[in-house]
């Protein structure tokens, strides 16, 4: 049902694709998944800035859909 997904909520494939990273970056080696911690931790204001954005946009794209079906 990824097409009724897609106009349910389209981030939520972004959702998806973040999960999956994650689930793939647990299966590295420990020390892989140590370089991925490094690397996050030496750029960490590039993915807090993403991750704020995203939050922010998730929920108000959320509330915006919410607010057009409330006059339907």
């Amino acid at each position: 049902m990824f097409i009724e997904s897609w106009h349910y909520h389209p981030l939520g494939f972004l959702i998806l694709a973040m999960l999956l990273t994650i689930a793939a970056i647990s299966l590295l080696s420990a020390a892989s998944r140590e370089r991925v911690a490094r690397f996050i931790e030496s750029h960490a204001r590039p993915f807090n800035t993403f991750y704020v954005s995203f939050v922010i946009v998730f929920v108000g794209f959320g509330i915006l859909r919410a607010l057009s079906q409330l006059g339907h």
